[in-house]
């Protein structure tokens, strides 16, 4: 008998003697195979397999290997390590050992055996709670075509329940990481840690690597297949909204990059948060509420013309300002807001409408346009001074403090708070917390408002001088008053202002009636004529027809004395 037929008749009778349980029988035949050919890969393959049967685990993994390292494309030995491993509770080994077994079966095409070694090496990593690996096993899984719909949806369930963990194991270290920077930099106290830790976890959620992108890739994924489920678990269902959340408020921060866009984040967090409501309604709104006025201050709704309405040099409505607006009246109607009440009552009446120095009566009436009623006013600085995060992010502060300073110019200052401070406070929030050029029209709101709150309260040279470095029709009208009440009057610059400001911005009819206003009451005798032609243009007057009704009550005031001086 040949060398090779005498171990295969060896092995043979090992392999019976397993089978009626004479392990001694077996080790003594597997043990005279190996000595018999010992290049032999069957043979250490049995001989893995006695061991196995004797209780020497170590023994039976070592002669798996050494059957491996002479043929590593053959699955005997590998599921022999395979049983080996798993008897030992050797995870880590058993992982790489179906991982290889897997590959084989990929290389042979076998895809039955790939499906079942896949599920089997995704339960192992699933059970010793390695996210990571259980993550990608689920993901392999789910990808297999040969894979049942009940296995795909199986799968998808476990890598949505995986990228959670390691989302929230992620967002942990990182929250740990800024109460130690803060640590190392001051003597905080909890509230601070607390904070600091809230910022850092929120933070995580909004990194933009490329396996962050593909957990929430996947999370969408299982969102969008438990489309049909009524049953709502706020860790799951709520993922693809925090980090939207995050994601705006890391491009709104002033630590921006700049990656991130502003206005981009903040409509992909619109649509999320409508079809949350959509799907769950009132379950998710103590979710949804504390963003939708950040939102609303990321589109920058309302700030994008000079004065809305009869005062606009251009109306562009942004699609989204009605969903955006829908959505702060619906949160506000769930969880009273006192900055969303506020600006919900001037976004109703076009915010605060014109501002007009000359024309500003010292004690307007209840209903003047952009005039908060007192008890919405003095809600509104009560949230604002109240240092509550529940009322909003640093965005939606500085929202509110601009209403309140566009209201007060219109009137309704109190003694401890005037439209000054309230636009200082907002230039200091968008400078100082936010990105000033992620928001360039809310920071150039800031500051005309501010500079018309310095006209108001008298201080004409500081208004000058800081309405000189903006543009814009309304800026213009602000650096003519300047110069209109200077020491002494300088209505030559007024009018030269207003002039090129009407000449630049032809379809903005407030700066036609103060330019024709202005050269009524301080221009030439002989150009009267030519002022009042402005004032009823600007106006739309029609001979023998009455002024249109949103013709500003002051634009009417001062056409109709402008007729009574050239009559």
């Amino acid at each position: 008998m040949s060398g090779k037929s005498s171990v295969m008749a060896l092995l043979k009778a090992a392999n019976e003697a397993l089978k009626v349980g004479d392990v001694e029988r077996a080790r003594e035949s597997s043990a005279q195979a190996i000595d018999a050919g010992a290049d032999v890969y069957e043979a250490w393959v049995m001989h893995g397999k006695v061991l196995a049967a004797c209780g020497d685990g170590n023994g039976a993994i070592e002669a798996y290997e050494k059957a491996v390292g002479m043929r590593a494309d053959h699955p005997a030995a590998y599921r022999g390590l395979r049983e080996a491993f798993s008897a030992a509770g050797d995870i880590p080994g058993l992982s790489r050992t179906l991982e290889r077994l897997i590959e084989i079966y990929t290389a042979t095409g076998d895809q039955e055996k790939v499906v079942e070694f896949l599920r089997e090496a995704h339960d192992v990593v699933y059970e010793a709670k390695d996210w990571t690996r259980a993550y990608s096993t689920a993901s392999a899984l789910r990808a297999e075509p040969s894979a049942g719909d009940d296995v795909r949806s199986f799968a998808l369930g476990r890598a949505c329940e995986a990228a959670l963990e390691i989302r929230d194991a992620r967002a942990r270290i990182a929250g740990q990481a800024a109460v130690d920077a803060l640590r190392a930099t001051t003597i905080a106290s909890k509230a601070d840690e607390d904070a600091a830790r809230a910022s850092g976890e929120r933070a995580a959620l909004g990194v933009d690597d490329d396996f962050t992108a593909n957990l929430f890739d996947t999370l969408r994924a299982w969102s969008s297949a438990d489309g049909t489920s009524v049953s709502f678990d706020a860790r799951a269902h709520m993922a693809i909204f925090a980090r939207l959340d995050a994601r705006l408020n890391a491009a709104l921060s002033i630590t921006s990059s700049g990656a991130l866009n502003v206005k981009t984040c903040a409509r992909e967090l619109l649509v999320e948060a409508n079809s949350l409501l959509e799907r769950f309604g009132d379950n998710v709104m103590n979710f949804v509420a504390p963003v939708a006025l950040e939102i609303v201050s990321a589109l920058e709704i309302g700030l994008d013309v000079e004065e809305e309405g009869w005062d606009a040099d251009v109306d562009e409505k942004d699609v989204d300002d009605d969903v955006a607006t829908e959505l702060v009246r619906r949160c506000h109607a769930f969880k009273a807001n006192a900055i969303a009440n506020a600006w919900l009552a001037l976004r109703d009446t076009r915010r605060s409408g014109a501002f007009a120095y000359s024309c500003r009566p010292p004690n307007p009436p209840q209903d003047a346009k952009g005039l908060l009623a007192e008890d919405v006013r003095d809600a509104l600085i009560a949230a604002l001074t109240a240092n509550d995060a529940s009322v909003g992010g640093k965005a939606s502060l500085a929202l509110g403090w601009l209403a309140l300073a566009e209201s007060m110019l219109v009137g309704g200052e109190r003694v401890d708070m005037h439209a000054s401070q309230a636009s200082s406070t907002a230039i200091k929030i968008v400078a100082g917390d936010l990105d000033s050029t992620a928001l360039p029209k809310t920071s150039r709101r800031c500051a005309i408002v501010n500079a018309e709150a310095m006209m108001r309260s008298g201080a004409f040279k500081a208004a000058a001088s800081a309405f000189e470095t903006l543009e814009g029709p309304r800026a213009m009208r602000g650096t003519a008053t300047c110069a209109e009440h200077a020491h002494p009057p300088d209505y030559a610059r007024a009018l030269d202002v207003l002039a090129s400001a009407a000449e630049a911005f032809p379809n903005c009819p407030r700066v036609r009636v103060e330019l024709g206003w202005l050269l009524m009451i301080a221009g030439p005798i002989e150009q009267q004529c030519e002022a009042l032609s402005i004032l009823e243009r600007a106006c739309g007057a029609v001979t023998d027809e009455a002024l249109s009704t949103s013709t500003p009550a002051d634009a009417c005031a001062r056409l109709g004395i402008a007729r009574w001086r050239a009559a």
